[in-house]
């Protein structure tokens, strides 16, 4: 019999209050939104522009990163309580930390200040559509604030190019922000691979062969499904504190990210972890299935393989992780090829 939090579906937490600007909202002399904004932009953003600038200047007043200071809860759908209650234990139990209060990007403050760049690369000036319907949609979900027509921060704000790719076998775009430029004073660069907030980083990645592995161990006629999160990086959120280093330009204003960008040398990485989170989580209920990539992929025996479907689709939804219900069904040939 799974746990009592297998089949019940908790109620998702309300994000933040948003608002709507009429017309220029000012602060610290910053103007944002009014007639300044082209025309492609003449409808206010769907929430307080002033917020997130406000939430990063009480962070930054307390340091030095949120979840060790000023403890301000980010916007979310995550259901907080559940992550804190299903990991309570958990060997990354701070990850909890970091779904609350932000990610850390784990940008080296004492060495040197990234250098800006305003130009974004060939994909995006070629594909100028894609991108303005990008930004309405990211500003929508409330993944990026902007526009703005200065810098709205009190300290440097870092502006790196926009960088659209196609997807493969696909004419969707996959919107990356180059944070590893300019070569040797990017943003990326003030990042270290090797640690992160001061602690070695020691995280594996599942690869196909353990997929292989799990099949061979399970024997014939075992059952493989996948869930795929959408959009996952922008699921999790930024440690206020370093919103001014996630900046980019586009029709002559600025926007930054609230969620983590692709592109950020540490986004993988939290992501594997949140990742490695749920897979703890549905290994307590029985289910022993594996983070690939953006996947989870499942390796059943066929009594238990729709049960373990089925109940890792309502985990992911109880804890607020949104599914891409699109790709839900698995090429499995290509995945193992």
């Amino acid at each position: 019999m799974y746990p009592k939090y297998c089949i019940v579906l908790l109620q998702k937490k309300q994000i933040a209050k948003k608002s709507r600007l009429s017309g220029a909202a000012h602060f610290s002399g910053v103007s944002v939104g009014g007639p300044q904004f082209s025309s492609f932009y003449s409808d206010p953003p769907p929430f307080d522009l002033d917020y997130y600038v406000a939430l990063h200047n009480r962070v930054y007043s307390l340091g030095p990163l949120n979840f060790l200071g000023a403890h301000l809860s980010v916007p979310s759908l995550l259901t907080l309580s559940l992550w804190r209650s299903l990991l309570t234990g958990y060997s990354d139990e701070v990850v909890c930390d970091f779904l609350e209060f932000g990610w850390p990007i784990s940008y080296d403050y004492r060495g040197f200040l990234p250098s800006s760049d305003f130009r974004n690369h060939k994909g995006a000036l070629d594909f100028p559509s894609p991108v303005d319907s990008y930004l309405l949609t990211e500003i929508a979900l409330g993944s990026v604030c902007g526009p703005f027509v200065s810098n709205p921060f009190s300290v440097p704000f870092a502006v790196s190019p926009l960088n659209p790719v196609l997807k493969p076998d696909t004419t969707e775009r996959r919107f990356i922000l180059d944070l590893s430029w300019p070569e040797g004073s990017s943003v990326n660069d003030g990042i270290s691979k090797d640690f992160y907030l001061g602690g070695p980083v020691s995280l594996t990645y599942p690869t196909v062969d353990d997929i292989a592995d799990r099949i061979v161990q399970l024997g014939l006629r075992c059952l493989l499904f996948k869930r795929d999160l959408k959009h996952v990086y922008r699921q999790l959120p930024v440690d206020p504190f370093d919103y001014p280093l996630l900046g980019y330009s586009w029709r002559d204003r600025l926007f930054f990210n609230v969620r983590l960008p692709m592109g950020l040398r540490s986004a993988a990485m939290a992501c594997q972890r949140v990742k490695n989170g749920v897979c703890f989580m549905l290994l307590q209920a029985g289910c022993d299935i594996l983070s690939y990539l953006d996947d989870f992929i499942g390796i059943s025996v066929p009594h238990t393989a729709y049960d373990h479907y089925s109940f890792s689709g309502s985990l992911l939804q109880a804890l607020g992780l949104q599914e891409s219900f699109v790709r839900l069904v698995c090429h499995l040939l290509k995945l193992l090829a």
